[in-house]
């Protein structure tokens, strides 16, 4: 890892992974690594990854020394309440701040057990969220994601903002099907009373269907090449458990994350008590 660290780099971390204990709540935690991983892949590459891991990194002592003994980090605050949760993610804001890169070397990678239970995983999914959306908000509006780079940014916001995305989403979809089904209605009891209007009334219906249509199918193609592009870089680091991973612990993994995320962002600010080890 050391190795690694050059003119410009703040911060090395190391590709973590979860031993394989035979319990559950273990594959699901691999799952949300190999995830980590093919993000953090494409930003090291690229620039700089989102969080240097405080399960195993290095920094540059020069530059971060000023942070450690500060009051931010001894005594950090969220909108004036203490906060115990994101040493490591403020670590790795601070030295981009600064105008340097941090990075993961892949080339080494440290096992770490999984949490004992799916409870505890859901509340570390939770302290994550909560301290991603925090610095989501405070590196867009003091510049460190603009000094991170075009990817860093859309990364963190494809990340964050994507559940958010997938309910309105499907709110759009469920109003689709309603004003579909009282459309037909209502077009049967105009055609009943005004058959005199019957073309006029085609064409409109005709033409307001095919232009949902058209947009509907042109996204639903756009989400099948992305998740398939995605399943499948996926399932490249998934190693001879893969099919344990990817089954149902995999799809709990998705629904906790999903839960968590737009959970946190109501919450981020509650990060008085450390929720998991």
């Amino acid at each position: 890892m050391a190795s690694k660290v050059g003119p410009n780099i703040g911060g090395v971390g190391a590709n973590i992974g979860i031993i394989n204990d035979g319990r559950k709540v273990s594959y699901s935690s691999e799952f949300v690594e190999r995830m980590r991983e093919i993000i953090f892949r494409a930003l090291s590459k690229n620039g700089s990854t989102m969080v240097l891991d405080g399960r195993c990194c290095l920094y540059r002592t020069g530059l971060i020394s000023e942070l450690i003994l500060s009051e931010k980090f001894t005594d950090p605050r969220v909108l004036g309440k203490r906060s115990v949760m994101g040493d490591d993610r403020q670590m790795t804001s601070y030295i981009i701040s600064k105008g340097y890169r941090a990075i993961k070397d892949f080339d080494v990678k440290v096992l770490t057990k999984s949490q004992e239970s799916f409870r505890k995983f859901f509340r570390q999914q939770v302290r994550w969220a909560r301290v991603g959306w925090y610095y989501y908000f405070k590196e867009l509006l003091n510049g460190t994601a603009r000094k991170a780079g075009a990817l860093y940014t859309f990364e963190q916001t494809y990340a964050y903002t994507l559940p958010i995305l997938l309910i309105v989403l499907g709110l759009m979809r469920f109003y689709d099907v309603i004003y579909w089904h009282l459309a037909v209605h209502h077009f049967e009891f105009y055609h009943h009373f005004h058959p005199e209007h019957l073309l006029t009334a085609m064409i409109a219906f005709n033409t307001r269907f095919k232009d949902v249509f058209i947009t509907r199918a042109m996204t639903s193609i756009l989400d099948f090449f992305g998740l398939s592009i995605f399943a499948i870089s996926l399932n490249a680091k998934m190693g001879k458990e893969r099919l344990r991973v990817w089954g149902g612990y995999g799809a709990i993994a998705l629904l906790l994350m999903f839960i968590t995320t737009v959970y946190g962002l109501f919450t981020f600010w509650k990060q008085g008590r450390w929720l998991t080890r």
